[in-house]
């Protein structure tokens, strides 16, 4: 009795397509994409390095800024933005040349990220 029950259910499930497609298709869609992208999700990306492009004039100001970031590595250069540009660098730090005296009187500075 409960094998007949079993199959009528089953050929119900199999008739009806919103009951096939959350029953069958979804999971099996929902459990292949965990299986395959899993590590990525997971991943927190503490081992990735990031470059930062700045001013030949900032670089010592911008190594004190971020030691305490140890996946930020300083490049500096005479075009950050140009590194960018390039695909040498994944952001670029560009301030006026008075940005460090500009803090330290409390003058508004100005910096741009790229």
């Amino acid at each position: 009795m409960l094998l007949n029950i079993y199959l009528k259910e089953l050929k119900d499930c199999f008739r009806d397509r919103r009951t096939l497609l959350l029953s069958v298709f979804l999971p099996i869609v929902m459990m292949t994409g965990l299986t395959l992208f899993y590590e990525s999700l997971v991943s927190d990306g503490s081992d990735e390095i990031y470059t930062l492009a700045v001013d030949n004039t900032f670089e010592a100001e911008a190594e004190r800024i971020f030691t305490s970031s140890p996946n930020i590595e300083i490049e500096a250069a005479q075009d950050p933005e140009k590194l960018v540009a390039d695909g040498d660098a994944h952001a670029a730090l560009v301030t006026d040349g008075l940005f460090s005296e500009n803090i330290q009187n409390g003058v508004p500075a100005f910096i741009s990220l790229a």
